[in-house]
């Protein structure tokens, strides 16, 4: 749902809340718990993958970068760009390496030059880059079409995203990894695939819960 609409399910509730006052919860602990959640090392395999998918922020046309296991459809990391050829990815492998606790075995990405340059700094000659833009076979990159349809879907919802350094995507990782069950792993969360539990129906709730003390904490 969009933040309007939202406001709008309150107001029949008989609950008055600005769309904007919706906006800023979505952006305040969509930061908190991601910041919390980094700090979990998910137990993954050995096979990453990453793309990229396009959409507009402030009318412009940017570039979500995702990285993502390929055994639990973990989403390990992302990174926003403006430019999908001069982007350096970096930025994106090496948090996906501090996140997994690991290098890859495999990294499979598409036929984009900036994967292979950071593959070889970052990830090191001991995993093996495997640059596929094929839609069949066994290497190709079709699992990570689902991050990138999970990340339209909310720009779509939000008829585009208002900055570069929107704390949505934050928060819609957080979903796709903990809230969101997928069929694939057969009903079950990429958090609970990759062994990392959360308590109680309400997800949410226990997540900005632990967040809230684990902030509390670190000051």
């Amino acid at each position: 749902m969009s933040v309007r609409k939202i406001a709008d399910h309150y107001e029949m509730l008989g609950i008055d809340v600005s769309f904007k006052t919706v906006y800023n919860w979505v952006s305040a602990y969509s930061k908190m718990t991601s910041i919390y959640l980094n700090g979990i090392v998910p137990r993954v395999g050995d096979w990453f993958r990453a793309d990229e998918v396009w959409i507009k922020v402030n009318g412009e046309q940017c570039y979500p970068f995702a990285s993502m296991d390929d055994d639990t459809r973990y989403w390990l990391a992302s990174d926003m760009a403006d430019n999908k050829f001069h982007h350096n990815t970096d930025n994106l492998l090496s948090m996906t390496k501090l996140q997994a606790g690991k290098n890859p075995r495999n990294f499979i990405t598409d036929g984009l030059q900036a994967y292979m340059k950071s593959s070889k700094k970052v990830f090191g000659k001991k995993t093996n880059h495997v640059r596929h833009i094929h839609l069949k076979g066994d290497k190709n990159n079709n699992k990570m079409e689902r991050i990138n349809g999970t990340i339209r879907d909310r720009e779509k919802v939000f008829r585009g995203l208002k900055r570069i350094d929107t704390p949505v995507i934050d928060g819609l990782r957080v979903y796709y990894n903990f809230t969101k069950k997928h069929q694939a792993l057969n009903g079950r969360t990429p958090a609970e695939a990759s062994m990392i539990e959360i308590d109680g129906k309400n997800k949410w709730k226990t997540i900005i819960q632990n967040a809230s003390l684990y902030k509390e904490n670190s000051v």
